[in-house]
């Protein structure tokens, strides 16, 4: 049987453009999957979230061609809405770390038949609301202090040219620069205050590229949080041997920082200063390498 309807989402700015090279072989090879298939190539973010969240009230698939970035917008776009799709995903992005909770990696025909079986897993994303009321959600990473600023600094005729490596050198750059944050982590069996060179929620597996919780599970109901103490290259060095860094389980916690401090969701820099997360279990579905 026929699955009712799906919008292919290409974002015409991720991964320097990538998507737009195999947008069409992703709609040629699920075509006949739909009784309806609509291609839309986003110009800007604004544009993209209009279209999804027209196609999700009518019950539409929604198939992210385009990086972690693209897959953010479309979170933010139906979570605030209470509104829930099915979401596909084919990386078009520089490193694509949302995809390897689920299996997809960056090869394109890989992801098409993972779209092409059907099967799916549901995912959490967390809620993060600022001292203003400002709120967004992210699906798998939310960080700030050193390295925090990379996935959206990076840009230009040096991402178009150097792909991850430009990622690399602008983490070169980031270790050799002091940083510290005065932090403050309050939740249910969690009270923690210091100092340290960054802060790391992650509701996934990946960040940059690297492993750093490879158990971890998206799908779980709560989400991971990392704090280095102060040391060589920003407290970098602390993640492989695992000493002088804390990990602690969430379902929700208070994070204070200073009023100026950025974060960045999913690689994008959305909100500033104090926030109160909060787990929202099983948001979505996905099409997965995994079923439920």
């Amino acid at each position: 049987m026929k699955r009712k309807k799906a919008l292919i989402l290409a974002s015409t700015s991720a991964g320097h453009g990538r998507g737009l090279h195999f947008v069409s072989r992703v709609a040629e090879s699920i075509r006949d999957l739909y009784k309806e298939l609509v291609v839309f190539l986003s110009p800007s973010k604004e544009e993209g979230q209009a279209r999804v969240i027209h196609e999700a009230e009518q019950g539409s698939d929604i198939i992210v061609c385009g990086g972690d970035g693209t897959f953010n917008a479309v979170i933010n776009a139906l979570a605030p809405r209470g509104m829930k799709a099915t979401l596909g995903y084919v990386n078009a992005g520089t490193l694509g770390d949302i995809g390897r909770n689920f299996g997809i990696s960056r090869r394109v025909g890989r992801a098409i038949k993972i779209i092409q079986r059907g099967l799916t897993s549901p995912f959490d994303i967390v809620q993060a609301t600022a001292s203003n009321g400002e709120t967004s959600y992210f699906a798998y990473m939310l960080a700030c202090g050193a390295y925090s600023e990379i996935a959206y600094v990076s840009g230009g005729y040096r991402k178009a040219l150097l792909g991850r490596f430009d990622y690399y050198r602008l983490a070169l750059q980031d270790a050799l620069k002091e940083q510290e944050i005065h932090y403050r982590l309050i939740g249910r069996g969690l009270e923690k205050e210091g100092e340290t060179p960054f802060l790391l929620f992650l509701n996934g597996r990946r960040v940059a590229g690297f492993p750093v919780n490879p158990k971890g599970d998206i799908s779980d109901g709560t989400f991971e949080g990392y704090i280095a103490n102060p040391g060589a290259f920003n407290g970098l060095l602390h993640y492989l041997s695992r000493r002088e860094l804390y990990r602690c389980s969430i379902h929700s916690c208070r994070i204070e920082v200073k009023d100026d401090v950025r974060w960045c969701l999913d690689g994008e820099p959305l909100l500033k200063g104090p926030l109160d997360l909060q787990v929202k279990p099983h948001a979505f579905s996905i099409y997965s390498a995994f079923s439920e």
